[in-house]
């Protein structure tokens, strides 16, 4: 349906787009569906548009981060298999065959193709542990979140910290205020415990993150002062806060976190 109405918005300009063709073949998401033959003619009437030129054609894998998994291997069939059957039918050549994401780039080498898409890759960042060590020198986080601590405060034992209360300090406390909150993509699941760089050393978010601010327990961090770097997750001296750790205690992927930012 968006083929034809693409085609018939060009109606008489003597203009071709330039298009690639999604073919679903097991994500169940957008695609014409190939897990048989039944759609052939579908496909073959979009090849067939005046004002379309389809230039490549691409699917999308489900669980390509899974080496091994035969369910990747029946996609990229599907995938093949279609297009065989296409351009046997038509003649139409796609010069631009692709379906690697970031881990079919690492774990199945032979669905590179004639281009790949990484994404979470490009940012350094393995798309499932077992993904270490494929690419051979190792992939290095480029990305990195720091903020300035906005003030510094002493707090007694016994005092309470942010929304609902829900952490009392066991002991005389100093505590940093930095402006880094859930409105800025930091999940408020990570109240509580998670540990940002402050002078190289772990320091512990206590209470609940609010929506720009959270704080974090510096009592055993001496001369942290306002100003002072927070390294949210990224590199800080020679210490490294790495975004899996963020991800792991909001019960997500780094996925998530990187886009939220």
């Amino acid at each position: 349906e968006y083929a034809r109405e693409l085609n018939r918005f060009l109606a008489g300009t003597g203009l071709r787009l330039d298009a690639h063709m999604k073919l679903e073949t097991g994500m169940g998401r957008t695609g014409f569906d190939v897990h048989d033959d039944s759609h052939l003619d579908e496909m073959i009437e979009a090849l067939s548009l005046p004002h379309l030129n389809f230039t490549g054609v691409f699917t999308h894998f489900a669980v390509s981060d899974e080496n091994g998994d035969p369910y990747t291997q029946l996609q990229f069939s599907r995938f093949t298999h279609a297009i065989e059957r296409m351009e046997q039918a038509t003649g139409h050549h796609f010069a631009i065959r692709h379906c690697a994401n970031s881990g079919a780039v690492l774990n199945y080498p032979c669905t590179h193709l004639d281009m790949v898409r990484p994404g979470l890759a490009l940012y350094g960042h393995y798309p499932d542990p077992s993904c270490a060590g494929l690419d051979g020198p190792g992939l290095r986080p480029v990305m990195e979140l720091k903020s300035r601590i906005a003030a510094v405060r002493a707090m007694p034992a016994g005092a309470c910290v942010s929304y609902g209360r829900t952490c009392a300090l066991a002991r005389d406390s100093l505590l940093a205020v930095i402006p880094v909150g859930y409105a800025d993509g930091l999940p408020r699941l990570c109240s509580n415990g998670l540990e940002v760089l402050v002078h190289g050393r772990r320091a512990c978010v206590v209470g609940r993150v609010c929506m720009d601010m959270c704080m974090l327990d510096v009592t055993d961090i001496p001369s942290v002062k306002a100003g002072d770097v927070a390294t949210v997750f990224g590199h800080e001296g020679g210490a490294l806060m790495p975004i899996e750790e963020a991800a792991a205690r909001a019960g997500t992927i780094q996925y998530e976190l990187l886009c939220a930012i």
